[in-house]
């Protein structure tokens, strides 16, 4: 009994230990499952739910930085050599960062270098010198041309060169005698001018020749044509394609029959020769540009403003000025009398409607009324007074004549006026011939109105009356 009692007690004892060593890693894992939810964030909601969203930004690329390649390019006079030879070169001269190497012509590379010390180590470069290759970094200028002319022919270039002193910090690298046209038209000679190369992107105003200062000017480039291709910009010995092209229509042979032209430059209706082709003019603007600002043949593309096309002006008329008549001629071609019944007389332009105004007047405010009434007391009524003068006319004794009668009577006062401004404004006539034709203008109205009236005088009437009975 004692055995299975203490047996029964170890194993209920085991069983509570393990029920308590359970509780408590129940416990313990309770306990660790709220400080989880405590610390992590709140679960995304319920994606149908009107109220709230929740916005999931994607992540942002990690971009390369951006190195600035240093552009530069590589010429010669001769052919250059392939990329194999070139990276050769290049080792040599422990260059190992060129990023591109592109042939733009046979005498031609562009070279992208990314780090600024092989570009130095490229320029200068003894090995580059000597085999007469030119290295120039892109929007840069290593040399600048100028010209002085009058040099006489007998001079040698050698001598020029040594007898030329350039003031600081100008650095002639360089000359070259031009050449010209010769008088028949055969060939090219040698001219007077000659081109100075400076180093840098410096030009002087001047350069001295024994003490005696010679004006630079700034040399324009021409517009160079190839012979094969006509197209421009480079010369027949660097054609990129060494081939034929007929300059007269474009096709792939040396030259044709054809009477319909057609540009390889700029595609028009003309040969490729034409000195007024647009993409020649475009080319010379472009060499004119370089050298006004001394920049390259790159910067001044950014520079180059394309002409635009030409406005149609309209025709000017053309006034003939005509020397004015004589002032008597003048005056006699003005007829004494005119039709009454169209033309406007003196009161009929003066007159007013009184009406209007009363209209007017009754939607204004009190303060303009009162403005307006202080200047018509100021200001004589021209209707009144010309409603109280035919009161006047119509009260005088035999005054009671038909309208077509009046208005035959009535003189034109406009037409005097209109002579005397037409008097007053001659400019050829001077002021004593004016005012001599001007009283002579007046006298023959008056004289007018004397004859156009003189019948409805009473005291004429009457003796012409008692005449007519005794008659």
């Amino acid at each position: 009994m004692d055995v299975r009692s203490s047996r029964s007690t170890l194993s209920e004892q085991e069983l509570i230990g393990d029920e308590v060593e359970q509780f408590q890693e129940e416990n313990s894992m309770q306990e660790m499952n709220a400080m989880e939810d405590w610390l992590r964030p709140e679960k995304r909601k319920d994606v149908n739910s009107d109220d709230e969203w929740t916005t999931i930004k994607s992540k942002q690329k990690k971009l390369k930085p951006e190195v600035e390649k240093i552009e530069m390019y590589l010429t010669g006079s001769e052919p250059l050599p392939k990329q194999f030879s070139l990276a050769k070169i290049f080792c040599e001269m422990d260059i190992t960062d060129v990023d591109r190497v592109k042939y733009v012509n046979p005498y031609k590379v562009r070279i992208d270098v990314q780090n600024p010390l092989s570009a130095e180590r490229i320029e200068k470069s003894s090995k580059i010198a000597d085999k007469g290759w030119r290295v120039q970094r892109a929007m840069e200028k290593n040399l600048s041309y100028g010209v002085i002319r009058d040099i006489d022919l007998e001079i040698s270039d050698k001598e020029i060169f040594d007898t030329i002193s350039c003031p600081k910090p100008a650095e002639l690298v360089s000359i070259f005698r031009l050449n010209r046209r010769s008088s028949s038209g055969d060939g090219w000679v040698p001219s007077e001018s000659v081109r100075l190369c400076f180093k840098g992107a410096f030009i002087p105003a001047y350069v001295s020749i024994g003490g005696l200062r010679i004006r630079v000017d700034r040399y324009v480039f021409p517009v160079s044509q190839c012979g094969l291709c006509w197209k421009l910009g480079h010369p027949t010995k660097r054609c990129p394609t060494n081939k034929e092209i007929c300059p007269k229509c474009g096709g792939k042979h040396n030259n044709c029959e054809t009477t319909t032209f057609s540009c390889v430059n700029c595609k028009g209706g003309h040969m490729a020769m034409y000195k007024g082709c647009p993409a020649f003019l475009k080319e010379k603007r472009l060499r004119e540009i370089m050298a006004e600002f001394n920049c390259t043949y790159r910067k001044a593309l950014t520079m180059y403003v394309a002409p635009s096309s030409p406005v149609q002006v309209p025709k000017k008329f053309s006034f003939t000025a005509t020397p004015a008549p004589p002032l008597m001629e003048y005056i006699s071609s003005v007829p004494p009398k005119t039709l009454q019944s169209n033309a406007p007389t003196f009161a009929s332009v003066l007159q007013t409607k009184a009406e209007i105004h009363i209209e007017e007047n009754a939607k204004q405010t009190p303060r303009s009324v009162s403005k307006k009434q202080r200047r018509r007391r100021r200001e004589p009524d021209v209707s009144v007074l010309d409603s109280a003068a035919e009161a006047e006319i119509e009260e005088m004794p035999g005054k009671n004549v038909p309208l077509e009668q009046k208005e035959r009577r009535n003189v034109n006062f406009v037409e005097l006026l209109n002579k005397l401004k037409d008097l007053f404004f001659l400019k050829t006539v001077s002021l004593e011939s004016k005012v001599k034709s001007v009283l002579k203008c007046c006298i023959e109205w008056l004289i007018l109105v004397a004859v156009d009236n003189i019948s409805d005088w009473p005291v004429l009437k009457n003796i012409l009356d008692l005449f007519m009975d005794y008659g």
